[in-house]
């Protein structure tokens, strides 16, 4: 896998997520040379973000959990109903002149 700095020559999204990796595992060495009223300033802010982010992710979480059991509950639906899914057909492919190929 490699390290995110190394990653980041090839891959541009890499970068942000190596700035983020290194802030959090240096956050708290860094933190440790402030005055105690600074570094527990800073220690709430981490919280806090550290909260909003949590909350955006248990968001996520629970759309991904209602579709999945609102396309249950419609497969359900249709087999007791008996009737088949319509399945979408992909488009015929024609050449330049409009003949099916």
């Amino acid at each position: 896998m490699g390290y995110p700095l190394m990653q980041s020559l090839h891959n541009p999204a890499a970068d942000e997520m190596s700035i983020l990796i290194l802030s959090v595992e240096t956050l708290h060495f860094l933190a440790g040379a402030l005055p105690g009223r600074e570094r527990d300033s800073i220690n709430e802010q981490i919280k806090k973000e550290a909260a909003i982010e949590m909350e955006k992710s248990m968001m996520q979480i629970k759309e991904i959990q209602l579709k999945k059991d609102q396309l249950k509950i419609s497969k359900e639906n249709t087999k007791k109903s008996g009737k088949k899914p319509i399945k979408k057909k992909a488009p015929k492919k024609k050449d330049d002149k409009g003949k099916l190929l």
